[in-house]
């Protein structure tokens, strides 16, 4: 499978990749700091078209871990009440430009 993970750069993002690697998956994630690993990681804003619009044709599976920290500190069970509307903006956000895109 092609598997394409928007913000897939953080601990969780990692967790899945290396899994769906070792299980022979392409993986791709976007991110805005893009590092070096065993998988595909390209460059992305979320705001704009680049190249990362190419790795979305033929993609299998989408899994957007792209969010925005809202409040600083570390998240606790009460803070996350108040972030999980901006993982839905990013998930909208995400859309509209694949939109865009095609």
């Amino acid at each position: 499978m092609k598997i394409i993970i928007p913000g897939g750069s953080g601990q969780v993002g990692a967790i899945l990749s290396r899994a769906f690697h070792r299980a022979g998956h392409e993986v791709v994630i976007l991110s805005r700091r893009p590092a070096k690993a065993a998988w595909r990681v390209m460059e992305w804003d979320a705001r704009t078209l680049g190249d990362w619009t190419t790795v979305i044709e033929g993609a299998d599976a989408v899994i957007n871990l792209k969010s925005r920290r809202v409040i600083p500190g570390r998240l606790t069970q009460s803070k996350f009440i108040f972030r999980f509307p901006t993982w839905a903006e990013a998930a909208q956000d995400l859309c509209e430009r694949w939109r865009e895109a095609y």
